[in-house]
């Protein structure tokens, strides 16, 4: 996903795009906290256009496991998150929501 203002930053967020679903944060991911959380969050404000940075042949079909990529945009103001230009123009909206491993230090955007 790469933000248009900012340069073609690229957040590896496929969770969050609904790329990868059903997956499970791991048993020790925590809450941010405060500081940590609003980093991210000012950090991803704006609007962003989603692209593949590689597409394997998993990620072109829908097999039940894995769907390939649905939407096109994304604008993000807070920790709301609406996903735009979907399967019929379809338009989904999130709340995102952030969480850390505590032995890898690893961040999660759900």
């Amino acid at each position: 996903m790469s933000n248009d203002g900012q340069g073609g930053c690229i957040i590896g967020c496929l969770q969050c795009l609904g790329i990868v679903p059903n997956s499970k944060l791991p048993a020790d991911a925590v809450a941010l906290s405060q500081e940590e959380e609003k980093i991210w969050v000012d950090s991803l404000q704006g609007d962003w256009s989603i692209q593949a940075a590689s597409l394997e042949p998993v990620m072109q079909v829908h097999n039940g496991n894995q769907r390939p990529i649905a939407f096109n945009s994304a604008k993000i103001t807070g920790k709301a998150m609406i996903l735009q230009g979907g399967p019929n123009g379809r338009v989904s909206q999130q709340q995102l929501k952030f969480t850390k491993s505590t032995s890898t230090g690893q961040v999660y955007i759900d």
